[in-house]
């Protein structure tokens, strides 16, 4: 997997990528404590868990990794009085994040300015699950009651596409 931006490329290892997939999985299900453990596994560390402020931790991977605003919310404002981060901190947050982060801000931007919203993880939780299938992780679903149910997606199957571009040719269309 590899973030393209404005022609910067970050290479993600795979802990990362299986962490983030299992990420948007759980925030996609509204799944409180599989979002906190992902933000373990993710090497994110907050002043408060999300058992103990399961709606504040909830807003907090909102405005940190989905494009989609909150409901009544109009424009994100990290630093403003009302911020999430006056009541959970975030007190370690891992550098190579910063491009999944960057990503997801500037598409977040897009989104607005263009009166267009969606929601990345919502977008990208059918992919997250084929990856966590593939690498044969569970993917985790939660019943009515709350609690984690597994399921097992259709399997993936990868396939290499035809190169674009032949070696040694510019990689700009003729």
């Amino acid at each position: 997997m590899a973030l393209l931006d404005y022609g910067q490329v970050k290479e993600l290892n795979d802990d990362i990528r299986l962490s983030f997939a299992q990420f948007i999985v759980a925030y996609s299900a509204n799944n409180i404590p599989e979002i906190g453990r992902s933000f373990k596994d993710l090497g994110i560390e907050t002043t408060q868990s999300a058992e103990e402020d399961p709606k504040n931790f909830r807003m907090l991977a909102n405005m940190m990794f989905d494009t989609k605003l909150p409901p009544g919310v109009v424009m994100a404002t990290p630093f403003g009085d009302d911020t999430v981060l006056n009541d959970i901190s975030v007190k370690n947050f891992p550098r190579d994040l910063f491009f999944i982060l960057r990503t997801i801000h500037i598409l977040r931007g897009l989104s607005v300015a263009m009166n267009s919203p969606f929601s990345s993880s919502e977008l990208w939780s059918p992919l997250a699950r084929e990856v966590l299938t593939a690498a044969g992780k569970p993917s985790v679903k939660t019943n009515e009651d709350g609690s984690p149910k597994f399921e097992k997606p259709r399997e993936l199957i990868w396939k290499r596409g035809r190169r674009l571009r032949r070696l040694g040719r510019p990689h700009c269309a003729r």
